[in-house]
């Protein structure tokens, strides 16, 4: 009988380390990275698109973002390429719960440095971000749906005064 107990006693404690490591681990910094795009209108000026990554800490303590952009080809590959986005130098930066950071370019001159950097499925970009010395990615654009976008506004005719959008 009192192996029984000895032995319930056992795995009730180690199911509460577990679980104590298991919320330490979870207390800290959360960052959920997103990648997407917005078109842009201001009068008569040409028709924009930029492509932004969003940096969100979704945790209880503060963290510092120290690098978004986009990776090429598969995120689990060992080898890849990538650039950052951040040519205003705006980061690093902090980020205390529940704040978030969109880092946005303008999609014409993000193409010159995708083509140059080549990988194995350029048609994903994956969005990334370093925060706390830990990279995180998210779920990825897709390249072919901004190139044909981009080449549709190129198409529109020049923007005058009467044009009304929405």
């Amino acid at each position: 009988m009192t192996t029984v107990v000895a032995w319930l006693a056992l795995i009730v404690s180690m199911s509460s380390l577990g679980w104590q490591v298991l919320s330490w681990a979870k207390s800290g910094a959360r960052v959920h990275v997103v990648c997407g795009f917005s078109v842009r209108t201001l009068g008569t000026a040409p028709v924009t698109i930029a492509v932004y990554v969003a940096v969100t800490n979704r945790g209880r303590l503060g963290t510092t973002v120290d690098e978004a952009g986009f990776r090429l080809g598969s995120h689990r590959a060992k080898r890849f390429s990538g650039f950052s986005i951040d040519v205003d130098k705006i980061l690093p930066l902090r980020l205390e719960p529940g704040d978030t950071v969109v880092i946005k370019r303008d999609w014409a001159q993000l193409e010159e440095p995708i083509d140059r950097f080549g990988a194995w499925n350029r048609d994903l970009l994956h969005p990334y971000a370093r925060a706390g010395g830990v990279l995180r990615h998210g779920k990825p654009c897709k390249r072919s749906v901004l190139t044909r976008l981009h080449h549709q506004v190129e198409t529109l005719p020049p923007p005058t005064e009467e044009r009304r959008l929405g």
